[in-house]
């Protein structure tokens, strides 16, 4: 192998065939990467080791990934063309730029604006579930508060009902052994 062509490489093809898992979980073209085992008729454990570059991805997959998914197998290979999907699920002798179509569903921006997409799309799904969480939480302590609130109004409303009547009781005067006694019976 050309040393001079590291798009050639194993690791690079193995890159690319993982993108191109991501980008079909991505899209929601498959739900899972399980689904793409599957249907590649790979064991989920030899799948996962792929994914995760600690084994090499096979001629064999590559071609079903290309037949199911319309990979272009000239982008798996070698990393040419723009776009990673072909028109068609007939494997064409030889693909050229103008076999590919820029319209196609399954067509993304670039790697980069994938993965970014990908890392937005992660934040909202937890956002959402701190919703689910924080929101009855934080509710609930709402509630907890006013019903607190209520209570101590109420104590408030009885705490002044009672110092009314303990006016009303009390002589005014202006005598200081007056005012002491007024003191004491509200203490």
């Amino acid at each position: 192998m050309n040393s001079a062509e590291p798009n050639l490489g194993k690791e690079a093809i193995d890159h690319r065939f993982v993108v191109a898992v991501m980008i079909l979980v991505d899209r929601e073209i498959v739900v899972t990467q399980g689904e793409v085992a599957q249907a590649l008729g790979v064991k989920p454990a030899k799948f996962s080791e792929i994914m995760n570059g600690r084994m090499h991805v096979g001629v064999d997959m590559l071609a079903e990934l290309s037949e199911e998914y319309l990979v272009s197998p000239e982008w798996l290979l070698t990393g040419r063309g723009e776009f990673i999907f072909r028109r068609s699920s007939i494997l064409p002798q030889r693909l050229n730029e103008d076999e590919l179509i820029t319209e196609h569903p399954y067509i993304i921006e670039g790697e980069d604006e994938m993965m970014r997409k990908r890392e937005e799309k992660v934040k909202r799904e937890e956002e959402e579930k701190r919703e689910k969480v924080i929101t009855p939480t934080l509710l609930s302590i709402i509630s907890d508060k006013d019903k607190i609130m209520l209570q101590q109004a109420e104590e408030i409303g009885r705490l002044k009902a009672e110092i009314e009547e303990l006016k009303r009781k009390v002589p005014t005067t202006s005598s200081a052994d007056d005012v002491s006694s007024a003191e004491s019976a509200l203490a």
